[in-house]
């Protein structure tokens, strides 16, 4: 994976380097500008590149880093949410404004990572059951996929008749179903309760305790499935060279 995003980011790189290098023999150079925008992908800023009245080209990325603390039923996680996408956008002006059709590809590194924490009584509940773990955490994560084709409308031209122009996004990307994971590091052993007494202590890799962890891992892909089709809303602010 850091192989993958260290050559599309160096892609990336020579693109926009090539259109600064393009931009730089130009004696009109209206042809290109770059924003600077937020919203549900992070921040991130775009170069945008004119190609005829009706398209626009956009290359840009986004990044956003936030803590919350998930719930799901069983258990409670502080929830670490990582976003970085790296996208190409093709500006679709039907008529003489700013309303478009947008659509395109994002390479895609958004995960969640998710920290169980214990009840009041300093136990878990997995898969139903109730479980002490010792000094050992219950660590979590969940992946989408690497290339997610985005699809939306907007308003704004990147490369409008102005220096400055005002651009809004509303779309979805298709990321895919999350690929889950849930483990329990730092021990070797755990205890099942029932009715908070201890009824049986089991290897983490046994099979009643894998079976639990199953089931609970099942659980919280569940709650993550309605990220599959993320909303996406930007706005931001684009500058013609």
């Amino acid at each position: 994976m850091a192989d993958l995003m260290k050559k599309i980011l160096l892609t990336l790189a020579l693109a926009l380097s090539t259109s600064f290098g393009l931009m730089a023999k130009e004696t009109q150079t209206s042809k290109y500008a770059a924003d600077i925008h937020g919203g549900t992908l992070g921040f991130g800023l775009q170069v945008h590149r004119h190609l005829n009245d009706n398209l626009n080209l956009r290359l840009g990325f986004n990044t956003y880093e936030t803590d919350e603390d998930v719930d799901d039923g069983d258990l409670t996680y502080n929830g670490e949410l990582k976003l970085f996408t790296i996208g190409a956008l093709v500006d679709w002006h039907p008529f003489d404004s700013g309303f478009r059709v947008s659509g395109g590809l994002y390479i895609s590194q958004n995960e969640i990572e998710v920290t169980a924490k214990t009840n009041a009584v300093g136990t878990y509940t997995i898969g139903n059951e109730e479980w002490r773990i010792g000094t050992a955490e219950v660590l979590g994560e969940a992946e989408f996929a690497n290339v997610a084709p985005y699809v939306g409308l907007g308003w704004g031209r990147g490369v409008g008749k102005g220096r400055w122009s005002f651009l809004i996004d509303a779309g979805v990307l298709s990321q895919g179903s999350p690929d889950t994971n849930l483990d329990v590091k730092g021990n070797n052993t755990v205890d099942r309760l029932v009715n908070g007494v201890v009824v049986e202590t089991v290897a983490i890799n046994s099979a009643v305790f894998q079976n639990s962890i199953d089931d609970q891992r099942d659980e919280l892909e569940s709650d993550l499935e309605s990220l599959e089709i993320y909303p996406v809303l930007s706005i931001g602010v684009a500058y013609r060279f």
